[in-house]
Protein backbone atom coordinates (compact mmCIF):
# COMPACT_ATOMS: atom_id res chain seq x y z
CA UNK A 1 0.00 0.00 0.00
CA UNK A 2 2.88 2.38 0.76
CA UNK A 3 4.32 1.80 -2.72
CA UNK A 4 0.92 2.43 -4.31
CA UNK A 5 0.63 5.75 -2.46
CA UNK A 6 4.24 6.77 -3.08
CA UNK A 7 3.98 6.34 -6.86
CA UNK A 8 1.98 9.57 -7.16
CA UNK A 9 4.05 11.76 -4.85
CA UNK A 10 7.43 9.99 -5.09
CA UNK A 11 7.65 10.58 -1.35
CA UNK A 12 7.81 7.32 0.59
CA UNK A 13 7.98 9.04 4.00
CA UNK A 14 4.77 11.01 3.35
CA UNK A 15 3.07 7.87 2.04
CA UNK A 16 4.04 5.99 5.21
CA UNK A 17 2.75 8.85 7.37
CA UNK A 18 -0.54 9.04 5.47
CA UNK A 19 -1.05 5.27 5.70
CA UNK A 20 -0.31 5.25 9.43
CA UNK A 21 -2.88 8.05 9.89
CA UNK A 22 -5.36 5.94 7.88
CA UNK A 23 -4.73 2.97 10.18
CA UNK A 24 -5.27 5.22 13.20
CA UNK A 25 -8.53 6.43 11.67
CA UNK A 26 -9.55 2.80 11.10
CA UNK A 27 -8.94 2.01 14.77
CA UNK A 28 -11.41 4.71 15.80
CA UNK A 29 -13.94 4.31 12.95
CA UNK A 30 -14.25 0.56 12.43
CA UNK A 31 -15.22 -0.40 16.00
CA UNK A 32 -18.15 2.05 15.76
CA UNK A 33 -19.29 1.40 12.17
CA UNK A 34 -17.89 -2.03 11.50
CA UNK A 35 -15.22 -3.13 9.07
CA UNK A 36 -15.93 -1.98 5.50
CA UNK A 37 -16.51 -4.49 2.71
CA UNK A 38 -13.14 -3.62 1.18
CA UNK A 39 -10.79 -2.54 4.01
CA UNK A 40 -7.78 -2.06 1.72
CA UNK A 41 -9.69 0.37 -0.50
CA UNK A 42 -10.94 2.21 2.60
CA UNK A 43 -7.41 2.57 3.94
CA UNK A 44 -6.05 3.73 0.58
CA UNK A 45 -8.86 6.27 0.15
CA UNK A 46 -8.26 7.76 3.60
CA UNK A 47 -4.46 7.77 3.07
CA UNK A 48 -4.83 9.46 -0.36
CA UNK A 49 -7.00 12.14 1.23
CA UNK A 50 -4.38 12.66 3.95
CA UNK A 51 -1.68 13.06 1.27
CA UNK A 52 -3.85 15.59 -0.59
CA UNK A 53 -4.48 17.56 2.60
CA UNK A 54 -0.75 17.61 3.35
CA UNK A 55 0.09 18.80 -0.18
CA UNK A 56 -2.46 21.61 0.15
CA UNK A 57 -0.93 22.75 3.43
CA UNK A 58 2.53 22.82 1.84
CA UNK A 59 1.36 24.77 -1.22
CA UNK A 60 -0.34 27.38 1.00
CA UNK A 61 2.91 27.83 2.93
CA UNK A 62 4.83 28.50 -0.31
CA UNK A 63 2.81 31.67 -0.82
CA UNK A 64 4.45 33.46 2.12
CA UNK A 65 6.36 36.52 0.89
CA UNK A 66 9.61 37.46 2.55
CA UNK A 67 10.55 41.11 2.78
CA UNK A 68 13.68 42.98 3.79
CA UNK A 69 13.04 44.56 7.19
CA UNK A 70 13.41 48.27 7.71
CA UNK A 71 16.86 49.43 8.87
CA UNK A 72 15.50 50.24 12.35
CA UNK A 73 14.31 46.63 12.73
CA UNK A 74 17.60 44.96 11.81
CA UNK A 75 19.30 45.20 15.21
CA UNK A 76 16.25 43.83 17.01
CA UNK A 77 16.07 40.88 14.61
CA UNK A 78 19.79 40.08 14.62
CA UNK A 79 19.62 37.50 17.42
CA UNK A 80 16.87 35.47 15.74
CA UNK A 81 18.66 35.60 12.39
CA UNK A 82 21.92 34.41 13.92
CA UNK A 83 20.13 31.63 15.81
CA UNK A 84 18.66 30.44 12.50
CA UNK A 85 22.04 30.63 10.75
CA UNK A 86 23.80 28.74 13.54
CA UNK A 87 21.04 26.12 13.60
CA UNK A 88 21.33 25.61 9.83
CA UNK A 89 25.12 25.21 9.98
CA UNK A 90 25.41 23.60 13.43
CA UNK A 91 27.48 20.67 12.24
CA UNK A 92 30.38 22.92 11.30
CA UNK A 93 30.40 24.68 14.67
CA UNK A 94 32.07 23.21 17.71
CA UNK A 95 29.24 24.69 19.81
CA UNK A 96 26.06 23.60 17.96
CA UNK A 97 23.73 24.68 20.76
CA UNK A 98 25.04 28.25 20.60
CA UNK A 99 25.48 28.44 24.37
CA UNK A 100 29.10 29.61 24.41
CA UNK A 101 28.64 33.34 23.97
CA UNK A 102 32.31 34.03 23.19
CA UNK A 103 32.26 31.59 20.29
CA UNK A 104 28.80 32.61 19.11
CA UNK A 105 29.57 36.32 19.09
CA UNK A 106 32.83 36.26 17.13
CA UNK A 107 33.32 37.07 13.48
CA UNK A 108 30.84 38.24 10.91
CA UNK A 109 28.38 36.79 8.45
CA UNK A 110 27.19 37.99 5.07
CA UNK A 111 23.56 37.58 4.09
CA UNK A 112 22.16 38.01 0.60
CA UNK A 113 18.47 38.82 0.39
CA UNK A 114 16.48 38.75 -2.88
CA UNK A 115 19.73 38.25 -4.79
CA UNK A 116 20.59 41.95 -4.62
CA UNK A 117 20.54 43.14 -1.00
CA UNK A 118 23.81 42.20 0.71
CA UNK A 119 24.40 42.82 4.39
CA UNK A 120 27.40 42.07 6.58
CA UNK A 121 26.53 41.32 10.18
CA UNK A 122 29.41 41.93 12.58
CA UNK A 123 28.48 39.51 15.31
CA UNK A 124 30.85 40.97 17.88
CA UNK A 125 29.48 44.51 17.70
CA UNK A 126 25.98 43.91 16.38
CA UNK A 127 26.66 46.33 13.50
CA UNK A 128 24.77 45.74 10.27
CA UNK A 129 26.38 47.15 7.14
CA UNK A 130 24.75 47.18 3.74
CA UNK A 131 27.24 46.20 1.04
CA UNK A 132 27.25 47.77 -2.40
Amino acid sequence: MVAFLAVRTRDVASAEDALSEAFAAALTDWPLRGCPANPEAWLLTVARRKLTDGARRISVGKGIRLAVPEREELSARLGAVLDAIYAAFAESWSDPSGTEIARRDSGSAELVLDGSHRYTLNVATGQVTRNK
